[in-house]
């Protein structure tokens, strides 16, 4: 049971830095990371990075 909760902890770690990398909130995929694990992990990493914004 311990391992599972480590993996799933590392996973939520591996999400939230690839979340805050692609220009996404780290600490809300954080949490999804933590309910999901893996499969946050594949969702961040599929979806598209968000482009800065542009000053008017």
């Amino acid at each position: 049971m311990a391992i599972l909760l480590i993996f799933m902890f590392l996973f939520a770690v591996a999400t939230w830095l690839l979340a805050s990398r692609r220009g996404r909130h780290g600490g809300v995929w954080f949490g999804i990371g933590l309910f999901l694990g893996p499969f946050a992990l594949l969702a961040v990493a599929a979806l598209p990075p968000v482009p800065p914004a542009t000053q008017p």
